[in-house]
């Protein structure tokens, strides 16, 4: 029986750091999903607002604005 308890002792250390070791790959793995939805997101929004600056700068008021601005009418 004495070598029994002590073999089921060490079997539950090892488990004990199996668990261990999965809750650091687990927290590891959650900072790296963190990092690259912070990457997406910033490309996201780079994406989204050139899609906007595209826009405005395609309208007729702020394109007419440009070409008043780089023929140099703007300084009348």
């Amino acid at each position: 029986m004495n070598q029994l308890s002590l073999v089921l002792k060490e079997i539950d250390a090892i488990q004990q750091l199996i668990n261990e070791n999965r809750k650091s790959k687990f927290k590891i793995l959650n900072i790296s999903k963190l990092s690259l939805i912070h990457q997406l997101t910033k490309r996201c929004f780079l994406i989204f607002g050139m899609a906007i600056a595209k826009c405005i700068g395609s309208s007729s008021i702020f394109s007419i604005t440009n070409k008043h601005r780089m023929m140099g009418e703007h300084s009348r």
